[in-house]
């Protein structure tokens, strides 16, 4: 928004964020090297328990494999870009310290995708933005290493996804469900895309393009949202808007690989569902709902001449997207 805009309050606001991440939530310093240079998940007091729900919350807990980047909560685009437009070193030092956890520690004993695929899906998009931001052919080595587990589990027999029984909070009390969940997929998704831009290999092409029907049959166009689970369990009534751009940008990369507007028209729908509702100002939500929005609207843009829908959605006035 900064570039877009030149408001110097976005950019202080943004390395203020990105000097946090890079102090606060990285760990620098531990008795077991394997969590030195990770993104640790959010927790109490950035050290602490995951979840403030709890009883009795602790400000420390033993760092486990849930400190490493295979937790799905790493991320380094965001470091890196404070470097790019600041220079400040402290932000990238701490980006290269998440690449060389992923590179050294987690990619070799990453064998499996488990329930959240963002385990591998955010893996890899951090360490490729370092990649791109180094050109280390170690971060890229670690990066195909990562994607071979998806490529390996995915199921082009069963709907082209990676369905799984479905853990409670995502089954909607249907014991046994077998399903995916819409934004967790996106977020793989798009990790496999950030990696096929980079090597073009026909293989995570045909991944994309194998996968993407499941995201384009959870579009519910009355709620201008993804479902957020394809549990039968799932409540039909409550909106997951805020998740849109998550579930979009792999689509919009799609729309570039292949030029079928198809893709471009679901990018154009959960756009306007964004604008129409998407989010609210608790930090979480605000990220998950703007992170993708820049690609979104480079892929809406591009797809205006020939896909009426993309067209629509980038020119209709406030008054109309009401």
């Amino acid at each position: 928004q900064f570039a877009r805009t030149g408001n110097r309050d976005y950019f202080r606001l943004a390395l203020a964020g990105a000097r946090h991440q890079a102090d606060v939530d990285c760990v620098h310093g531990y008795p077991d090297p394997y969590v030195i240079g990770a993104n640790h998940a959010h927790s109490v007091c950035h050290t602490g328990e995951g979840s403030e729900m709890l009883r009795q919350p602790k400000w420390t807990r033993r760092y486990d494999k849930s400190t490493s980047a295979e937790n799905g909560h790493t991320w380094t685009e965001g470091m890196v870009d404070a470097w790019y437009l600041s220079g400040d070193p402290r932000p990238m030092e701490a980006a290269i310290g998440i690449a060389e956890h992923i590179t050294w520690q987690m990619a070799p004993s990453f064998d499996q995708l488990g329930t959240h695929e963002r385990s591998a899906g955010w893996s890899l998009q951090a360490i490729l933005g370092i990649y791109r931001a180094t050109g280390d052919p170690a971060y890229l080595d670690a990066a195909n290493r990562i994607a071979e587990v998806p490529l390996r589990e995915q199921k082009f027999d069963q709907g082209g996804a990676w369905p799984h029984v479905l853990p409670g909070d995502h089954a909607g009390g249907a014991a046994g469900a077998v399903g995916n969940v819409s934004f967790l997929i996106g977020i793989l998704q798009s990790g496999l895309a950030d990696l096929h831009a980079v090597t073009g290999t026909p293989e995570l092409e045909r991944s994309l393009v194998a996968s993407a029907p499941f995201l384009m049959g959870m579009w519910r166009p009355e709620m201008l949202d993804f479902q957020y689970t394809s549990s039968p369990g799932f409540a039909k009534g409550s909106s997951t808007a805020m998740l849109n751009g998550l579930c979009a940008a792999p689509l919009g990369y799609l729309w570039r690989v292949t030029g079928a507007d198809d893709y471009a028209t679901y990018v154009a729908g959960a756009y306007m569902g964004l604008l129409r509702g998407g989010g609210d100002a608790f930090g979480k939500h605000f990220a998950a709902s703007t992170r993708d929005v820049p690609k979104i609207l480079a892929a809406l843009k591009a797809a205006a001449p020939t896909c009426p829908a993309a067209a629509r959605a980038m020119s209709a006035s406030r008054e109309q997207l009401r």
